[in-house]
């Protein structure tokens, strides 16, 4: 048997990198001109993170089964997406031609619905954390 060696994994920056570059160039800024502010925009900043995770959290036990990951992956999407149309069908009395064009498109749109839920679950909980305190 013979032994070769793993290539190692190529390096990629993180997806957001200019972001938090500008953040660190923005809080350096703070620190310089107004160091007595320092700790309450590091304050603020946990706070909201805080809050993202609680409303991403509080998304997921409200709404279990309506992640968007659900809607685009296997065969159980499709009877998601297929029953989905089939409800839209009948509720507004359309009908949809059923296909796989129709399931897909259906699953695309539920999956959109189900982050744009989650997406207002985050926004609120972190506009509640971020004017109440």
């Amino acid at each position: 048997m013979r032994f070769t060696p793993r290539k190692l994994p190529r390096f990629r920056p993180p997806r957001m990198g200019w972001c938090m570059a500008l953040a660190v160039v923005l809080l350096l800024g703070v620190a310089r001109f107004a160091p007595q502010n320092l700790p309450v925009i590091m304050y603020k900043g946990s706070l909201l993170t805080l809050a993202s995770v609680g409303g991403y959290w509080l998304a997921r036990w409200v709404f279990p089964y309506g992640r968007p990951d659900q809607w685009l992956t296997g065969d159980r999407a499709v009877t998601l997406a297929a029953s989905a149309g089939a409800m839209l069908s009948e509720r507004m009395g359309v009908s949809l031609p059923v296909g796989p064009g129709t399931v897909l498109a259906v699953a695309v749109a539920m999956a959109c619905v189900s982050m744009i839920c989650r997406a207002l679950l985050m926004l609120g909980a972190m506009l509640a954390v971020g004017l109440g305190l």
